[in-house]
C-alpha cells in the first residue's frame, strides 16, 4: 500500500528534508515531517530555529519569495533592535576539553588567561567568562563555568577588553556581565553567521536569489 502522500516537500540532501504529509499508510492526516535540517540541531539557538521552521512551513504551504523576504526583514530588525534578549541569541553547547586549552591562568597584573592555539570558539569564550567573573570579583557569588557545563556564547563588537566572544550560564547570569554583553553583543554577526547562510542555501534551493543589494533599505535602514 502507499507509504505516504505528500502535498509538498523540500529536499536539502540525503536524509535532510521536510515534507508535508497528507496521507500515511492509508490514513488521512496533516503532518510535517522534518529530518536532518540544521535548524533542528541542539547547537542552533531555538529562537532562530523556530524562525527558520516557520518560514519553511510557509513555503511548503505556498508562500512566495516576497512574503518570505518580508519575514526575514522583520525578524532581522527584531534582532538588531535589541528586542530579543541575550539568552535567546546565544549559541547553546557543552564545554568540553576546557582544561586542555587553558595554557595558564592570569599572572599578577594580567586580566585574562593564556589560551592554546586552535581552541574552539566556545571554549575561548568560556575561559574569558571565568576570567572576567574573577576580575570583577563576582566569583564568590556566582559559579565559574566548569568543564562539561551547558553554556551559551555570543560574539561581541569591539570593547574595552578586546574580547571577541563570551559565554554565560542561563541559570546563573550576573547582572554586571549581562549588562556588558547587552552593550557589546554583535547582533549583526549573530544573524549573519548563524542564520543568514542557512537562508542563502534555502533560497538557492528554491531557485530564489538572496541578494541584499535590492533590499538595502529592507535590511539596513533600521
Amino acid at each position: 500500500k502507499t507509504e505516504c502522500v505528500i502535498r509538498s516537500a523540500y529536499f536539502r540532501a540525503t536524509r535532510r528534508y521536510a515534507q508535508w504529509i497528507t496521507k500515511q499508510e492509508g490514513v488521512v492526516k496533516e503532518t510535517l515531517d522534518i529530518k536532518g535540517l540544521e535548524f533542528k540541531k541542539a547547537n542552533f539557538p531555538p529562537v532562530l530555529g523556530k524562525f527558520f521552521k516557520d518560514a519553511l512551513i510557509d513555503v511548503l504551504k505556498g508562500a512566495n519569495k516576497i512574503e518570505i523576504d518580508e519575514r526575514v526583514k522583520e525578524f532581522r530588525k527584531q534582532i538588531l533592535s535589541g528586542a530579543l534578549p541575550v539568552e535567546q541569541l546565544g549559541n547553546p553547547t557543552s564545554v568540553k576539553a576546557l582544561n586542555k586549552y587553558k595554557a595558564s591562568s592570569p599572572r599578577a597584573g594580567e586580566m585574562f588567561s593564556k589560551i592554546e592555539k586552535g581552541s574552539p570558539a566556545a571554549v575561548k569564550a568560556t575561559i574569558v567568562y571565568n576570567d572576567l567573573l574573577t576580575f570583577w570579583k563576582l566569583n564568590n557569588k556566582h559559579s565559574l563555568i566548569a568543564q562539561g557545563d551547558k553554556i551559551k556564547w555570543v560574539y561581541l563588537k569591539p570593547n574595552p577588553y578586546q574580547i571577541e566572544a563570551i559565554s554565560f550560564l542561563d541559570f546563573d547570569f550576573p547582572d554586571k556581565i549581562r549588562e556588558f554583553i547587552e552593550q557589546y553583543m554583535d547582533r549583526k554577526k549573530i544573524f549573519d553567521s548563524i542564520l543568514k547562510n542557512k537562508l542563502e542555501n534555502f533560497y538557492s534551493d528554491l531557485g530564489w536569489t538572496f541578494n541584499l543589494n535590492p533590499y538595502k533599505e529592507m535590511f539596513f535602514n533600521l
